[in-house]
């Protein structure tokens, strides 16, 4: 277990590997300042010094662009307020990079089984309480190491 904060920490766990897998996220408010801008620099300078070229980055739906996605991007915006600008930070970090990336923004996740049947876009609409499962995301994450369509895209997905 590592610390994203820690470059040292990152470096350790970049080295070494193909393609990089950005699934943090924070749970307590107390810990989360900055979490995803700091690790996402840390995980970028580590791919650069390693050579790795390929992140898939999971964010959320209501970041961004996909503010409009729906009612439910702006009951999140308000509520989620601090964790929502920190993970834009992530993104432009990231967009702002020379690797090859794909940003992965889901709607509420839920620790339901693998459908496969579930909605992705570079604009997509949602309603009210829109989910997908963990399993589905993985899903779709795990495509995009060989996939070029969303390739240095910003992708939604909802179940």
């Amino acid at each position: 277990m590592g610390n994203v904060r820690d470059p040292r920490a990152v470096e350790s766990a970049v080295d070494g590997q193909d393609a990089i897998f950005w699934t943090i996220g924070a749970r307590a408010r107390e810990s989360t300042a900055h979490l995803c801008s700091e690790g996402a620099k840390n995980v970028l300078w580590a791919m650069g010094t390693f050579g790795v070229k390929r992140l898939v980055c999971e964010s959320a739906l209501g970041v961004g662009d996909s503010r409009g996605s729906g009612p439910f991007t702006t009951f999140l915006r308000i509520i989620r307020r601090t964790e929502i600008l920190d993970k834009e930070w992530q993104e432009n970090r990231i967009r702002a990079s020379s690797i090859d990336w794909v940003i992965v923004r889901p709607t509420i996740l839920t620790n339901g089984p693998a459908t496969g049947t579930y909605r992705v876009g570079t604009v997509l609409s949602v309603g009210w309480v829109p989910h997908v499962s963990r399993a589905d995301v993985a899903d779709f994450m795990l495509r995009q190491l060989d996939d070029v369509t969303y390739l240095r895209r910003t992708v939604g997905i909802t179940g």
